[in-house]
């Protein structure tokens, strides 16, 4: 129940009062979800966060979920320009840049209407239900990058590499090139980057 406040008319029913507080708070539930995962304040916070990091002599790995039912092929490449101008293409294994929303059961997702219009089922064999972008060019971009990334690690491509591939990728499926971002170091001396030998994980 939402802890939103209103007046509510004596003659109407409580439960209808329920009903109105539920539909309100489940609406600004999606219009915060929405901005945290859109929004330029999410963007800030990020850009604030790699700051600091590189201020203390930190190494930071960023882990992400970039395909959500809200993102677009334009936001997808959004997030390839940031990762290059913010000089973080090393630090991010490359299956990141493939990786796709799980919604489990008993998720809190599934309160969200337009979460429950796309989902297409619970996946015994993944534990989570499947479900489909709005736009299938989104859908196919991520399968194929998926792909993309798992024959380029097993041929052992570093992750730069990958990483111009993932572009391009991007580029073909959103049908016009982007002019990638002049990467600049930033920081202090770069120093080898950590990261796990196994590269299929969240």
């Amino acid at each position: 129940r939402s802890n939103l406040k209103r007046d509510q008319p004596e003659e109407v029913p409580a439960a209808m009062g329920i009903i109105s507080d539920q539909a309100q708070g489940q609406a600004l539930a999606t219009r915060r979800l929405r901005s945290a995962l859109q929004g330029p304040s999410a963007t800030w916070t990020f850009h604030k966060g790699v700051r600091l990091f590189r201020e203390v002599g930190l190494t930071l790995a960023p882990t992400f979920v970039p395909f959500t039912p809200w993102i677009s092929l334009e936001g997808y490449q959004d997030l390839l320009a940031t990762l290059a101008e913010m000089d973080l293409i090393e630090h991010v294994a490359p299956i990141q840049l493939a990786i796709r929303l799980l919604i489990p059961a008993g998720s809190r997702l599934l309160e969200l209407r337009e979460v429950r219009d796309l989902a297409l089922g619970f996946d015994d064999a993944l534990l989570s239900y499947r479900w489909q972008h709005p736009d299938q060019r989104v859908d196919r971009l991520q399968a194929g990058l998926q792909e993309l990334v798992r024959q380029e690690e097993t041929a052992g491509a570093g992750r730069r590499e990958i990483f111009g591939k993932v572009w391009l990728l991007a580029e073909q499926a959103a049908g016009k090139p982007r002019r990638r971002p002049v990467e600049k170091p930033r920081g202090p001396a770069r120093t080898p980057i950590p990261f796990m030998t196994e590269p299929w994980f969240c």
